[in-house]
């Protein structure tokens, strides 16, 4: 017999409306970890990216408008 990967309806207990149990295995969840972890990391670059080009495009915009290049160490 297959196992059926759709919701498994639990009978409802008191007034709490409908609860669906969604099997969970440890692999599944294990995976997901993983793919958190994974994506906290990009995140975490891309901030360091993104603050890295905002500080070139103060740079940028300062020189342009010839005003005094901001110091650099206020921008860190």
């Amino acid at each position: 017999a297959k196992k059926s990967r759709l919701p498994i309806l639990i009978k409802p207990s008191g007034s709490s409306g409908n609860t669906y149990h969604l099997p969970g295995t440890q692999e599944v969840v294990a995976q997901l970890q993983n793919q958190i972890l994974e994506l906290q990391g990009e995140l975490k670059e891309l901030k360091t990216c993104n603050e890295q080009l905002h500080q070139k495009l103060i740079l940028a915009e300062a020189m342009e408008d010839g005003r005094p290049t901001p110091d650099k160490t206020l921008l860190n």
